[in-house]
């Protein structure tokens, strides 16, 4: 509880928002005319998508994905 993410109400909204959408076992998903497998902790998304479902503008979400990249 004294990580950078848990501090700041938008990183841990998003890095929570990634652990729910994540896979928790290997799947075989169709991605641009072709089958790809997907480990557990991997998903796919896009930035619409994500801000469609968070209460974050874009600009936001880029800015929690990359530090949480970083991190």
């Amino acid at each position: 509880m004294e990580s950078s993410v848990w501090k700041n109400p938008n990183l841990i909204t998003v890095w929570l928002w990634c652990l729910l959408r994540a896979n928790h076992q290997e799947v075989k998903m169709p991605f641009n005319g072709n089958d790809i497998k997907l480990l557990p902790g991997q998903f796919i998304t896009g930035i619409n998508k994500a801000i469609k479902e968070l209460p974050i503008s874009a600009q936001t979400y880029r800015t929690c994905i990359a530090y949480l990249k970083s991190t």
